[in-house]
C-alpha cells in the first residue's frame, strides 16, 4: 500500500514538472515574439512569469533586464543585468 502511495506521489510529481517546463518554455516563446515585434511590455511580463517559474534561468533574467531596458527603464534593468553577468 506504501509502495503505490508513492508510485502514485511519484508519477504526479513527474507530471507536474512536465507542466511546468512546458509552461516554462511557452511562456519564453511568447516573451521572444513580443520582444521581436517591439510589444516590450508584453515580453516583459512574458519574462516575469518565466523567472517565476525558473528563477535560476539566467537568460531569462536576461531576456528581462533587455525588455525593460528598451522601454527605458533602466533602473530596474540594471540589477538583472548584474545578475545574469555573474
Amino acid at each position: 500500500m506504501k509502495i503505490r502511495f508513492l508510485l502514485a506521489l511519484s508519477f504526479e510529481l513527474s507530471v507536474l514538472s512536465f507542466v511546468s517546463a512546458s509552461e516554462f518554455h511557452e511562456t519564453l516563446v511568447f516573451g521572444h515574439a513580443a520582444y521581436l515585434q517591439g510589444r516590450f511590455e508584453d515580453a516583459a511580463k512574458s519574462y516575469r512569469y518565466a523567472a517565476a517559474l525558473e528563477p535560476n534561468n539566467i537568460e531569462t533574467q536576461l531576456d528581462l533586464a533587455l525588455s525593460l531596458r528598451d522601454m527605458g527603464r533602466d533602473e530596474e534593468a540594471q540589477p538583472l543585468l548584474l545578475k545574469a553577468a555573474l
